[in-house]
């Protein structure tokens, strides 16, 4: 009975750390980082490499170690550690706001956090880990705590990625609009560059084709073009556009694009939030043939196929434009950053006759695909597959190998021709499968692996394995590709000397490289017995911080460390330390 009393009173003393006061308003969330300037090197939904970014990366002063607190009452509901990606990372559940906040990047956790964690590694000898602990083991009250700032995961840099999310929809919300945060920022976005894209047809399907680009002037705090910007045919425009915040040098995407034709409101952008589930659809949301190699947010001034509606306020032409031949109109672009400053561009428009031209063949053997049904291409010495919606617009697909078929990577071997799938500027939506035929060495067979080619002859890993005489990948990677294989095993440097002593603090720390396809996989054993590793892969480092002691102490111990890269290869490192 006492023991029921005991669990009763503390299941209230939990509910009420996380449920406020009836009637109250919640105190406004706090600022998740102690100790720092408050600005920022990234904003809510940048346009990344096939992802909008999902959160903002706050600066933490080119330092790690700065205390990290929970910016409202909860309870810590997922702890997860990863090599990649967020590194350290906690999500605290807000019940009474019905958010979630995320805090990536970590340097360390709150001592009985990182226990928690540091157990379950142990008992499965595992090093990246992902746990749900229960809403009453890790309570949490505003302001407390929870880890401190890092460099963890794939980090360039100390700083704290943080998140809003909404809980019942899995949605990342903006954490500036939400209020969650505020940017000191008071300078409006720059309007670089307006291009007019026509929705031409390629074998009946629509596909976009840029054919004006204009650069506007600054004038008396707006923007304007003086030539006539002409519209030929059905088409939307295209803005490059790059925001910036007091004394930061880093460039921030934009919240909100307006277009106003003859004063009429025609399209509206604002990202607010977004699913998961659709973060590669930036490639649609921008122009990608541009925002690919941009260092600026090319925005789509229209709703394409696949484009999320919910980031569309108003479209009612899903943003598409087209004037009569010799009929003008006035057009305003308007564009917000989230802290509410904007510029606005304004031109005049003119319709002209669009003579459309058929898109041209990329090879004589191309083949027409679709991008919406399911299809297979076959070539000289590859195949692909795709599944249905694979592409966002229609594409030809060469089918034989390009004539300059030589690589510049001496650390790998080239096993096949050089093939182009797709152009660069085409965005997948969904993977392919990518079949290149090789005569690969039985002795080859094992690390022969599908790459991508860059212009400079360089090679990237996309992965796949050997069956049947040919190599086969899944991949949303387009381009050049190649079969190559690679044999040599990653470098292991120890960061210490051996037979180090390490009585008094210290870590063992060791620096990985490898050629070609990456660090993998990786073990530590001391004594014969398993211990826990952190990959640090911008800086090519494995860490191990003593986190459970030693059996014996102030004696020598045997270090064991195995590293294995993407294409299997493996070394050994083995040396003594005192501990």
């Amino acid at each position: 009975m006492r023991s029921l009393r005991r669990s009763i009173s503390l299941i209230l003393l939990i509910m009420a750390a996380i449920v406020p006061v009836l009637g109250q308003k919640a105190p406004e969330y706090l600022f998740p980082v102690r100790g720092v300037s408050g600005s920022y090197s990234s904003s809510y939904g940048e346009m990344r490499t096939n992802h909008f970014h999902s959160g903002v990366d706050i600066r933490t002063d080119k330092v790690e170690g700065k205390a990290v607190i929970a910016v409202a009452d909860g309870y810590i509901s997922r702890i997860t550690y990863a090599p990649r990606g967020f590194g350290y990372a906690l999500y605290i559940t807000h019940p009474d706001r019905g958010t979630m906040s995320v805090y990536g990047h970590l340097s360390r956790l709150r001592k009985d956090i990182a226990e928690y964690l540091t157990e379950a590694r142990y008992k499965e000898q595992a090093n990246a880990k992902n746990l749900f602990p229960k809403a009453t083991q890790f309570p949490v009250r505003q302001g407390d705590i929870i880890a401190y700032s890092g460099n963890s995961g794939s980090s360039f840099g100390p700083h704290l990625h943080y998140e809003l999310r909404d809980t019942k929809s899995g949605h990342t919300l903006n954490p500036v609009k939400a209020g969650a945060v505020k940017a000191k920022d008071t300078i409006a976005p720059k309007i670089l560059r307006l291009h007019y894209v026509v929705v031409d047809t390629l074998i009946g399907e629509p596909k976009s084709r840029l054919i004006g680009s204009y650069t506007p002037k600054f004038e008396n705090g707006s923007y304007r073009i003086d030539s006539l910007v002409e519209l030929s045919g059905r088409g939307y425009f295209v803005v490059e556009t790059r925001d910036a915040h007091n004394n930061s040098s880093s460039r921030f995407g934009i919240y909100k694009a307006v277009v106003s034709i003859d004063g009429k409101r025609h399209f509206d952008y604002r990202i607010d939030r977004f699913a998961f589930a659709d973060s590669r659809h930036c490639n649609i949301v921008s122009y990608y043939p541009l925002q690919r190699t941009a260092k600026c947010e090319v925005l789509r001034l229209a709703r394409l196929p696949h484009a999320p509606s919910y980031l569309f306020r108003h479209s009612p032409t899903n943003g598409i434009v087209s004037l009569d031949e010799g009929a003008k109109a006035e057009v305003e672009i308007e564009i917000t950053d989230s802290s509410g400053n904007g510029s606005k561009l304004h031109f005049s428009a003119l319709g002209t006759r669009y003579l459309g031209r058929p898109m041209p063949k990329l090879s004589y053997g191309a083949v027409y695909v679709d991008g919406v049904q399911e299809q297979s291409v076959v070539g000289e010495g590859f195949s692909l597959s795709l599944p249905r919606n694979a592409l966002y617009e229609p594409e030809y697909c060469r089918t034989e190998k390009l004539n300059d078929n030589s690589i510049s990577a001496p650390s790998v071997i080239q096993l096949s021709p050089i093939y182009r799938i797709f152009a660069e500027e085409c965005a997948l939506n969904k993977a392919v499968k990518v079949r290149i035929a090789t005569s690969c060495p039985t002795e080859l067979q094992r690390c022969a692996r599908i790459a991508a080619v860059t212009k400079e002859g360089k090679v990237r890993l996309l992965g796949g394995e050997f069956r049947n005489d040919s190599v086969e990948v899944q991949t949303r990677r387009v381009g050049d590709m190649v079969v190559v294989a690679d044999t040599i095993a990653p470098r292991i440097t120890a960061r210490f000397k051996e037979g180090a002593d390490m009585r008094i603090g210290g870590v063992l720390r060791f620096s990985v490289k490898d050629n070609f396809s990456g660090i993998a996989d990786y073990k530590l054993l001391i004594d014969g017995e398993w211990r826990t590793l952190d990959l640090q892969p911008v800086k090519g480092e494995l860490v191990h911080r003593f986190d459970r002691p030693l059996k014996s102490q102030g004696v020598s111990h045997s270090v064991e460390l195995e590293v294995k890269d993407g294409c299997g290869n493996i070394s050994t490192w083995r040396g003594k330390i005192i501990k």
